[in-house]
């Protein structure tokens, strides 16, 4: 029989950073827009200023979900 005594091993690849933040700023993004699309739909339009209830929520998302996948990235290519 045939032993492999030592096998190679091969380096693990490691994620984007810039990707991940980007994929995550995307997803908060189309959160931010199907939260919104909900209250339309429902018609629970907010009374206060369609731009104050909106804009903190969009950016609120956009930046989390950029900073939630960043960190997700770097613990992931840490391990």
């Amino acid at each position: 029989m045939h032993k492999v005594s030592n096998p190679v091993k091969h380096p693990k690849k490691r994620w984007s950073k810039t990707h991940a933040v980007y994929l995550g700023a995307v997803s908060g993004m189309g959160i931010a827009i199907a939260h919104q699309v909900y209250h339309a739909a429902v018609g629970e339009i907010p009374d206060e200023s369609p731009l104050a209830h909106i804009l903190p929520e969009f950016i609120g998302l956009v930046a989390g979900g950029a900073l939630l996948l960043a960190a997700i990235a770097e613990v992931r290519n840490r391990l």
